[in-house]
């Protein structure tokens, strides 16, 4: 729980005990104010449920009914609730500071409230040269991450070279489509008149059909093609050109958190 969570529970918990409004606000303010003056990482330590309890039993243990004639101040009061929270290191954050972290000595607590041993498995020896052992195990690593990022950008290669080659062959294929379907087009048309014009007449009909047909054939398959090279091989250079860009930024962010991730052993 947060700071203003953990001081809302703190509220409740001693109204519900019977303590008076004002010693309520009084002991909720002074602590806030205490956790106020530590570090986020510190007090996150501090807000928890465990810790919770051990403020509310001290203060009622030290005051309860006799709250009036109690010759403690609030600030003595907070600062001995405090000084009795625990930090476990199950309830500690990933790596906290070592400066910044007051843990509870617990010989002096009864058997019940001590924290669990932590297993001697669980301690290490952090690395005095990270950026060596890093350079050792990517020598290592070497071969492997060589043989990915050759077949990784391979392969951003050979796509890249397919719409090269693509733009090449369409227009090839647009040139000897127009050839092929003119050179059909105008002989059918040629042929028909021909026969149009001899004897018996309108027998060429057929051949003027075929001529007209070739040429919308071929004018409808040259307006695909070309609409292929120009809008549809470089939407898809465009793509493979952000997708080339987001897998080296990947790369990037990999290996400086491997390299961070080698330093923190």
């Amino acid at each position: 729980m947060n700071r203003q969570e953990f001081i809302d529970a703190l509220r409740q918990r001693l109204s519900d005990e019977g303590f008076p409004a004002e010693y309520v606000d009084t002991q909720c303010t002074t602590l806030t104010e205490k956790l106020n003056g530590l570090s986020d990482e510190t007090a996150d330590q501090y807000t928890t449920k465990r810790n919770l309890d051990i403020i509310v039993r001290k203060l009622v243990s030290q005051d309860g009914d006799q709250i009036r004639s109690s010759s403690l101040s609030s600030d003595q009061l907070a600062d001995d609730a405090i000084s009795e929270m625990d930090l476990s290191p199950a309830a500690a954050p990933a790596r906290p500071k070592v400066q910044d972290v007051q843990f509870v000595d617990e010989a002096t607590l009864s058997p019940e409230r001590r924290a669990p041993r932590v297993a001697a498995a669980t301690e290490y020896v952090p690395c005095d040269k990270p950026r060596l052992l890093a350079l050792l195990l990517g020598l290592i690593c070497a071969p492997t991450i060589f043989l990915v990022l050759a077949g990784s950008f391979g392969l951003f290669a050979g796509v890249f070279m397919a719409l090269a080659a693509s733009i090449f062959l369409i227009v090839i294929a647009i040139v000897a489509i127009v050839s092929v379907g003119s050179v059909i087009s105008v002989a059918a048309l040629l042929y028909g008149a021909t026969q149009i014009l001899s004897t018996p007449r309108y027998v060429g009909f057929h051949e003027i059909g075929i001529g007209l047909i070739a040429a919308g054939v071929t004018m409808a398959a040259a307006i695909l093609l070309y609409n292929a090279a120009i809008r549809l091989v470089p939407y898809i250079y465009v793509k493979m050109c952000k997708l080339l860009k987001f897998f080296a930024r990947k790369l990037v962010s990999f290996a400086k958190n491997a390299l961070k991730g080698v330093e923190q052993l």
